[in-house]
């Protein structure tokens, strides 16, 4: 998560008239959101608070990128989104964007080397998974 949030970090330095949804629901420890999480971080780095949209629901990609639209919507945001997410999770974002009718571009952050197989394994059947029930 923190090279993701790194990557939008400097994006959103870098374009100071955007804004971003963060997104995930309750983390496997019980506490905070994903999003809230998220949310912390970007103001412990300098990101304005009122910059900064929650999306706290959901529970997987698919969700993340629904509920996200359902942000942009309520609130009368621009549509068009910059989805920033692990180098090895680009395909499936842009799939999953691509089905919900987003007008999107995708930005990946760098994943370690070392966990990079066990994370394309997983990434494989998230896709597999994708195309079947789709």
């Amino acid at each position: 998560m923190r090279e993701r949030l790194n990557t939008a970090l400097k994006y959103l330095k870098d374009h100071s008239d955007s804004s971003i949804i963060v997104s995930g629901g309750l983390d496997d420890q019980g506490g905070y959101t994903e999003a809230q999480s998220m949310q912390e971080y970007l103001i412990a780095h300098g990101i304005e608070p009122e910059r900064i949209w929650l999306e706290d629901q959901s529970h997987s990609t698919r969700e993340n990128i629904a509920y996200s639209k359902e942000v942009l919507k309520n609130n009368l945001l621009n549509p068009s989104v910059l989805i920033v997410t692990s180098d090895f999770h680009l395909y499936r974002a842009g799939y999953l964007a691509r089905r919900y009718q987003m007008d999107y571009e995708l930005l990946g952050s760098r994943t370690p080397w070392y966990v990079l197989p066990s994370y394309w394994i997983r990434e494989m059947y998230g896709i597999l998974h994708e195309w079947i029930t789709n």
